[in-house]
């Protein structure tokens, strides 16, 4: 003997189902969305880094050429990391 649900079972689990498809397509929705916002994010960085990439190049051409200015790379640098708001690289703790 099979037991037929009744309805208020019957409307329970396609409450259940509902609830738990919404969940699935939420999820999907929100795992391709950060997919495709972090490869904007990709682009765009990349963009600004290349933007300012001749200029900085041309600023240090000088002062690997000629001996009396190699003590203004470090000056280039930190005009450089004020300009693009540059924070510096930790260094990994070594024992």
């Amino acid at each position: 003997m099979t037991k037929i649900p009744t309805i208020k079972e019957r409307v329970t689990q396609l409450s259940v189902g509902a609830f738990l498809v919404a969940i699935v397509i939420m999820m999907t929705s929100f795992t391709i969305y950060s997919m495709r916002k972090a490869k904007i994010m990709e682009q765009e960085i990349g963009e600004q880094l290349t933007s300012n990439l001749r200029t900085q190049t041309e600023m240090f051409i000088p002062s690997f050429l000629l001996p009396e200015q190699q003590l203004g790379i470090e000056l280039l640098f930190e005009r450089i990391k004020e300009e693009e708001n540059l924070e510096p690289i930790p260094q990994p703790f070594v024992a």
